[in-house]
């Protein structure tokens, strides 16, 4: 029973000092980059923080549950490859969706940002790619963030509480 106990409590330091590590690379990366970093202020409470890496102006950070069936993932770095901008931003203006005839597929804002919303329902999977629009840039920064298992009521909760 005693070394059960003394296991139990070894597995939790563990925990903890993986658990600041990764706090503290989040901390290090809204310090450093030179874009603003977003940290969701609300997590499903069956998520923890699993990762945080922070290489070359890039951080990713990692929410999952305990077994690794449902889980968050973020990606934020300094410049947008990905995205059309352009369309972005004409959606942002007009309301044109150059998406619209694709059922999982949109451009949608979600609170500050616009981006390309994508569904998979089978997987319970949604992902959202997306800016902050700022009309005084040429440069955007590009933010991912992807869900496995969480419903879609929680992944906007989630998108929406970007701080």
């Amino acid at each position: 029973m005693n070394k059960r106990l003394g296991f139990m409590l070894i597995l939790m330091v563990i925990i903890i000092i993986g658990c600041t590590r990764d706090e503290t690379t989040i901390k290090k990366a809204i310090e450093q980059l030179d874009y603003k970093v977003y940290v969701p202020s609300y997590i499903p409470a069956e998520l923890e923080l699993e990762t945080a890496v922070l290489k070359d102006g890039l951080i990713l950070i990692s929410y999952q549950n305990v077994d690794g069936t449902k889980y968050v993932e973020f990606s934020q770095d300094a410049t947008s490859r990905a995205l059309n901008i352009e369309g972005l931003l004409t959606f942002k203006k007009s309301g044109e969706d150059p998406y619209e005839r694709n059922a999982t597929r949109r451009i949608q804002e979600i609170g500050p940002f616009v981006g390309v919303y994508d569904i998979n329902e089978k997987l319970t999977s949604y992902s959202y790619e997306f800016i902050k629009p700022n009309l005084q840039s040429d440069s955007y920064p590009f933010y991912w963030i992807s869900s496995v298992g969480i419903p879609e009521a929680e992944f906007l909760k989630i998108v929406s509480s970007l701080k």
